[in-house]
């Protein structure tokens, strides 16, 4: 069953960032999956507002066929590629901070200076 849910969820996830985010690649480990977006410069700061609208539409949608939540982590954008690694370690730290304070279903979006800004969106 949970093998289920994850492939419902990854489906549904796949769909909405691409809807989104036409050029977003992914990659699928265990119980997550990693989406690299990249966007031009101009169009950054609408960023954040684009990837909440999104996951809110995922949430919306994955209320009606899924027992299951989802977070979302979010690290910095960096302009080389060569530096996707780190955005990846901040977007995990992000998830294990909110899973070790109980954060479930929520946006985790690692900011400058190691602070934390906290999200939660309700479907």
């Amino acid at each position: 069953m949970l093998e289920e849910a994850t492939e419902i969820i990854f489906r549904h996830s796949i769909r909405q960032m691409r809807q989104t985010f036409p050029q977003a690649k992914y990659f699928r480990q265990s119980d997550l999956i990693a989406f690299i977006i990249s966007v031009p410069a101009g169009e950054r700061e609408t960023l954040a507002d684009q990837l909440e609208q999104t996951f809110k539409r995922l949430q919306k949608q994955l209320s009606h066929v899924s027992p299951f939540t989802i977070t979302l982590g979010i690290g910095q954008y960096y302009e080389n590629i060569r530096d996707i690694s780190k955005s990846y370690s901040e977007a995990r730290v992000a998830i294990n901070l909110g899973y070790s304070l109980q954060w479930f279903d929520r946006i985790l979006i690692e900011i400058a200076m190691k602070l934390y800004r906290l999200k939660h969106y309700k479907a």
